[in-house]
């Protein structure tokens, strides 16, 4: 199921991108084809040409939408049913596809200016409006809207890049403090040398490749973001199999995000039965911290795998998981 969501949105997608509106529109209006005359494209630059503006701009509102929307949809409620990234790309380009080669239409569509422009939207906002605006001003002066649309593609890359904001920082110590820093820094990387000796399996929450292979689910549930790494969170619940040693004692290590503006409470069950109930309070603190839980022997003995389920309490939000792991608690 988890391959088969992704199949099936960028189908919709592709249906819904065929759908040629210049047509429709015109058809609807009582206008000619717009196959039919100017430059033969079914777009809204060729309908403005039948003298029917408004025909003109519901067609360029349309097209616009029907990459838009694909989009949105599918970053906005995806993510608990394995939509990630990659979905959203794939989404963007068939709604585009569809425009270019509809299938309702014998494979004969328009430019894609209006679709484009439309995704490009959906996946940032400023960077839709900063293309179009290219592409107006080109069309505008040189009165080719092919002209126009080869230059905004060219200058979208630029957009995306140019509107980030970067610092750079730097810590400044005494040789006191910069002693004791360089300790704290032996300190953890031994300690993560220990927890990755120990690891029995470990999942990156957000990760669609990772959570498909220890087979998440979720209600009311959604991946987040901190410094570019992705977690999971939500109001609900979500569930991983996680491996665990049959025959020795296994702790579950779940690394979360301080930062909140409210409280979160949730319990943490394991094939059905509570072993923790975690709860952060309200903090603008922002580190990634880890936490242990052992799990009783009695749940793992025997067992290759166990469903590890955090679901939410009190009408709080479950923290943020950025990893979980199984580890053995023998090993030093």
């Amino acid at each position: 199921m988890q391959t088969l969501y992704p199949a099936i949105a960028t189908l919709a997608a592709y249906l819904i991108g065929s759908l040629s509106f210049a047509v429709i529109v015109s058809r609807a209006m009582g206008l000619h084809d717009p196959r039919s005359y100017g430059s033969g494209n079914p777009g809204a630059t060729n309908v403005l040409r039948s003298g029917n503006k408004a025909a003109a701009v519901l067609t360029l509102v349309l097209d616009a939408l029907k990459g838009f929307v694909p989009v949105v949809l599918v970053m906005r409620f995806g993510a608990p049913i394995g939509l990630d990234e990659g979905t959203v790309a794939l989404v963007g380009l068939a709604a585009f596809v569809g425009h270019l080669w509809p299938v309702f239409f014998h494979f004969k569509g328009g430019k894609g200016v209006a679709t484009a422009a439309g995704v490009l939207l959906g996946l940032n906002p400023w960077l839709g409006l900063a293309t179009l605006a290219t592409w107006v001003i080109i069309a505008a002066f040189t009165r080719y809207s092919s002209l126009a649309a080869l230059v905004a593609a060219v200058f979208a890359p630029f957009y995306q890049v140019q509107h980030r904001v970067y610092a750079a920082y730097w810590d400044f110590y005494t040789p006191a403090a910069w002693e004791k820093h360089t300790t704290e820094l032996s300190a953890e990387r031994e300690r993560v040398r220990r927890l990755d000796a120990a690891t029995i399996d470990v999942v990156a929450p957000g990760a669609a490749q990772a959570e498909r292979e220890h087979n998440q689910q979720g209600e009311n549930t959604s991946i987040t973001r901190v410094d570019g790494r992705p977690g999971r969170t939500g109001r609900g619940w979500f569930s991983y199999e996680m491996p665990v040693d049959p025959h020795g004692a296994t702790v579950l290590v779940a690394t979360y995000e301080t930062d909140a503006r409210r409280e979160r409470t949730f319990d943490i069950l394991v094939d059905g039965q509570r072993i923790a109930q975690p709860s952060f309070e309200r903090t603008s603190v922002s580190t990634f911290v880890d936490a242990e839980y052992p799990i009783p022997a009695d749940l793992v003995r025997g067992k290759s795998k166990v469903t590890v389920r955090f679901e939410a309490t009190n009408g709080n939000d479950i923290a943020a998981v950025f990893a979980l792991r199984t580890i053995r608690a023998t090993v030093k």
